[in-house]
């Protein structure tokens, strides 16, 4: 259980990794991206905002591949 945030754009070479609808408006907006900026990997995600999230095995391996991802240490 999270929040959704509404995110209208990503950067032109972001790739959406993960994404939910909006079950008010029917749009899907993404949750998880990658993108290089100027050379630097960038993992972002709207994700965690309670602490149920961040309790969650599921958020926390997510964070970490994504961290690793980011500093090429995969």
């Amino acid at each position: 259980m999270d929040e959704l945030y509404v995110v209208q754009k990503l950067w032109p070479r972001a790739t959406p990794l993960a994404s939910a609808v909006d079950p008010e408006t029917g749009n899907e907006h993404p949750l998880v991206w990658t993108n290089n900026y100027r050379g630097a990997r960038v993992f972002g995600t709207t994700l965690g905002h309670g602490a149920v999230t961040w309790d969650d095995p599921t958020f926390q391996d997510l964070l970490v591949r994504g961290f690793k991802w980011a500093v090429d240490r995969q």
